[in-house]
């Protein structure tokens, strides 16, 4: 079989609401060859795609038509939002959408095939399909909207993933294939890796560990001077500011974000006020010293003698160039 694994992102990494993801991967077969020679070739037969999950780790319910488009041929000459052999998804939305009787025509043509429609390159029919299913298949493709996700399903050794623009995707799943041509008589092999990504914002109630805070539903409080949350393994190289929601009925105080430890170097530091109660937030932001490796985050919290400093809802870790549509 085939060896594929991810040159970029690596486990772990952060994606950001709205901005493309770029990926690259790298191949090696037997007889194929690697991909550092000839990435045409062996990107042809290199698939990635992104699921989506929420705070609960469930992936987002796929379409229906989505569903049909993946267990076709479909996503091997189309992409969502860019050229491959065919036109991109989009392109075909936002040529189609809306015009009287162009379902039915799209139907048509899948179906029975085309040729000289977008190209030279002619779609190949697609008799074994009922027209039910390319009409689910084809509103699919008429309902893209862009940076709204879909099928997020790429081909090539490298390229970008649309990201959804919606905040509430905390987590998400970067998987690669590939098959090889095989040899002979020998059939094709495939394998596969994957990444698993998580978002900017890193909810305090999922800290990999906590010392001292209580969770108290989304949030976390009862915090007392010297307690303290850790984010494993967390690729901070281009983070320059963090954002936090916080709210304080008691006396407040300073949460400080230190790199690897309680001991390790202090990457930023924050005074929290008294909010006027509990349920009383607000967002504060600290400018925040990036580190070049990848490291634990702990955040630690001071008040020296005092307990019921404050809740924290949220972290989030925000690049340099950090605009709202990227938040």
């Amino acid at each position: 079989t085939p060896t594929i694994r991810f040159l970029a992102p690596q486990d772990g990494d952060f994606f950001t609401p709205g901005q493309a993801l770029k990926y690259k991967v790298t191949v090696n077969d037997r007889e194929d060859g690697s991909s550092e020679g000839d990435e045409d070739w062996l990107g042809a037969r290199t698939m990635v795609n992104a699921t989506w999950m929420g705070s609960d780790g469930k992936s987002v319910e796929a379409d229906p038509g989505l569903s049909l488009m993946k267990q076709s041929d479909c996503f091997n000459c189309h992409a969502t939002e860019t050229r491959i052999v065919g036109p991109a998804f989009l392109d075909v939305a936002n040529k189609y959408r809306g015009k009287e009787g162009s379902i039915e025509d799209t139907i048509t043509r899948v179906i029975k095939g085309s040729s000289r429609v977008w190209g030279e390159a002619p779609m190949l029919p697609h008799e074994s399909l009922h027209p039910d299913q390319v009409r689910m298949m084809v509103r699919w493709i008429y309902a893209l909207e862009p940076g709204k996700g879909g099928a997020n399903l790429m081909k090539g050794i490298s390229g970008s993933i649309s990201v959804p623009t919606d905040s509430k995707f905390k987590t998400a799943l970067l998987e690669a294939s590939h098959t090889d041509g095989g040899n002979g008589q020998a059939g094709p092999l495939s394998s596969s890796t994957a990444v698993r990504l998580r978002s900017r914002q890193l909810e305090a109630e999922s800290a990999d560990e906590k010392v001292g805070p209580q969770t108290l539903g989304p949030v976390v409080g009862a915090i007392d001077h010297g307690h303290t949350l850790l984010f494993r393994s967390l690729n901070l190289g281009d983070v320059a500011q963090a954002r936090l929601r916080v709210s304080s009925g008691g006396s407040g105080g300073t949460i400080e974000l230190r790199a690897g430890s309680a001991e390790g170097p202090v990457l930023a530091e924050i005074r929290v006020e008294p909010t006027g109660g509990w349920d009383k937030y607000v967002e504060l932001i600290t400018p925040m010293s990036a580190v070049p490796e990848r490291k634990d985050l702990l955040i630690r919290f001071s008040n020296p003698g005092k307990g019921g400093l404050m809740n924290l809802d949220w972290i989030r870790l925000e690049p340099a160039a950090a605009t709202p549509a990227s938040l």
